[in-house]
């Protein structure tokens, strides 16, 4: 058979229609015997949970293509054909549960196929339902106050409303912020001024439909002592006394409130702030034997100047130490045999400490950052009621010589042993002269692994 002029131009228009096709794939090294398809409309498939309109899916293929799916939910209006330009219509069933659903379905042509997913919403149940209620009550709120905000669905309501119920005798913290009539409403919560967790419910209601969640807001540690009631009724009104493993104080502490925080911190009490507090002096051997207290932070008024006796003597799990600004003085055994120190931080207006104020570390060599320029730390004066007798300050164990020593940069010079009693601004007036002198049986700061801070 002869082919014509006009035939022979028609199949190349028919080879450069196909080489055409081929170009517009997403796949690549394709032939124009190979079966091919490109996808010109590819809508993201998400079908409302009801009432879903059709929605299309166009694509181009050079071969017989096929459809497979397991969504059982979804209709195609064709699912195998020959090749062309075709145009497919999607129909989704209503979604007869409260949870979203998903799938996919492959176009198949040969060898080659695209998978596309399918996403249905899932039904709204009749009435009222938080949807985030779970996110909410996962953890509490914050003790400072703040705002959230409770996202709800609402089907065959017309109207809605809040309300609160509390748990306790703490009431009143919570309240409307803002809200949307579709479904939202932000709450503001007051910050917590009591020293245990406290519990509400809210409730979102409308007509004969409601739906509530519970939430809890974090304690705050902190307990004001102002002269009328003692740490001992406060705990009890509370009911926490036997279970307090965190406190943080503010004003007068009272000596009956010394002595309940000495035993608790020998039972259930891990940490103690006292940052806040108003006394200016601490009793000796505070927290003496006190072998819960794992973390003491001291009053920062800086009106503290001395560190007295025995402060934390056998606190055997205290973590470290800051001494606040202010502190002049640190006295004997204050911190002996807090073996588990990992750090202590001493302030640049320290001038004296006496002895064995940190003895017994043991094996534990404690990072040392000191503000101040050096102190006497051999053969130094046991304490304030026994002067004549020599001491150390840390008992011989060969701190600071075997520790991390981190000083102010202005001092280092004389931390590497370059400085004399002039230096230090040390005359006949002091009232540690006597005691005070140079030398290697004094100092041994130079001995250390010294850095700046």
């Amino acid at each position: 058979m002869y082919l014509t002029k006009n035939k022979i131009g028609g199949l190349a228009l028919l080879a450069s229609a196909l080489l055409s096709l081929c170009s517009c794939s997403d796949d690549a090294e394709v032939n124009a015997t190979e079966p091919v398809f490109a996808i010109t409309s590819a809508p993201t498939f998400v079908f409302p949970a009801e009432d879903a309109p059709t929605q299309t899916f166009s694509f181009t293929v050079n071969n017989e293509w096929r459809i497979l799916s397991d969504a059982q939910w979804v209709t195609f209006s064709q699912k195998r054909g020959e090749s062309g330009q075709i145009t497919i219509e999607l129909t989704a069933a209503d979604n007869p549960t409260y949870a979203e659903r998903t799938s996919s379905f492959y176009l198949m042509s040969g060898e080659r196929k695209r998978e596309i997913a399918l996403t249905q919403a899932a039904n709204v149940p009749l009435g009222i339902n938080i949807s985030n209620a779970d996110a909410l009550t996962a953890e509490s709120l914050s003790k400072n106050g703040g705002l959230f905000t409770i996202n709800f669905s609402l089907k065959n309501v017309d109207s809605w409303d809040v309300d609160f119920s509390y748990e306790g005798s703490s009431t009143g913290w919570l309240s409307v912020s803002s809200r949307d009539e579709e479904g939202a409403v932000e709450i503001k919560y007051e910050a917590n001024t009591v020293p245990i967790d406290r519990s509400a419910s809210i409730k979102i209601s409308g007509g004969s439909y409601s739906d509530q969640l519970n939430i809890t807001q974090a304690a705050n540690p902190v307990i004001t002592l102002d002269g009328t009631k003692s740490l001992a009724d406060i705990l009890d009104y509370y009911g926490i006394r036997e279970t307090l493993a965190s406190i943080e104080l503010s004003g007068p502490v009272s000596d009956d409130d010394w002595a309940l925080l000495k035993t608790l911190a020998g039972t259930t009490l891990k940490e103690i702030n006292l940052a806040n507090i108003t006394n200016t002096v601490l009793p000796n051997s505070q927290f003496i034997n006190c072998t819960a207290l794992e973390n003491l932070t001291l009053p920062t008024h800086g009106q503290l100047e001395i560190i007295p006796m025995e402060l934390c003597r056998n606190a055997s799990n205290l973590q470290g130490i800051v001494i606040p600004e202010g502190v002049r003085i640190i006295d004997r055994h204050a911190f002996a045999n807090c073996s588990q120190m990992g750090a202590i931080y001493l302030p640049s207006t320290l001038e004296y400490m006496y002895g064995y104020c940190f003895e017994g570390q043991g094996t534990n060599r404690p990072a040392i950052h000191i503000q101040c320029q050096p102190l006497q730390i051999l053969e130094t004066m046991r304490g304030q009621d026994t002067k004549s007798t020599k001491a150390s300050v840390f008992n011989n164990n060969s701190l600071p010589a075997e520790c991390a020593l981190y000083v102010n940069e202005k001092y280092l010079d004389m931390y590497k042993g370059n400085f004399t009693l002039d230096d230090l601004g040390i005359d006949e007036s002091w009232e540690f002269y006597p005691d005070w002198e140079l030398g290697e049986r004094h100092f041994k700061w130079s001995y250390a692994e010294i850095y700046t801070e």
